[in-house]
């Protein structure tokens, strides 16, 4: 009976955490070069929540619960430069690093905020484009 329990414990671990790992608003992210509109194949696309202590101090209940949601996320774009990324609602910094079998290293950064879908470019010049979906 023991051992049953433990299986049963693990399984329902695993599937909390595998429901935790896709929680958030799903963002369709599109990587392009800017130069030909032609789409980034495994570009590297990492979502970093701004703002957000990771200690919230003073210490509520409220804070850890924000600081707990606020996750960020990564993949890799596939072959239409496409990658879904799920995010909660939070501004992040968006880095882009472009295909490793690119002959240059291309970077950029960019600001998105999930309240309001907005996309605005960093400071550095970027031979990348980037555009954002929201699906719901």
């Amino acid at each position: 009976m023991t051992r049953r329990r433990t299986g049963l414990i693990l399984g329902l671990a695993l599937a909390t955490l595998s429901a935790c790992s896709s929680s958030g608003r799903p963002v369709t992210f599109t990587v392009s070069h800017a130069r030909d509109g032609a789409p980034v194949e495994a570009a590297r696309v990492r979502a970093a929540p701004l703002g957000v202590s990771p200690a919230p101090l003073p210490v509520s209940l409220e804070r850890i619960e924000e600081a707990d949601a606020a996750r960020g996320d990564a993949g890799f774009t596939d072959a239409r430069g496409e990658v879904t990324l799920h995010l909660e609602g939070y501004r992040y910094l968006i880095d882009v690093f472009g295909s490793p079998f690119a002959p240059g290293a291309e970077h950029g950064q960019w600001v998105w905020d999930a309240r309001t879908g907005g996309l605005e470019a960093g400071e550095t010049p970027s031979e990348l484009r980037l555009s954002a979906q929201p699906r719901d």
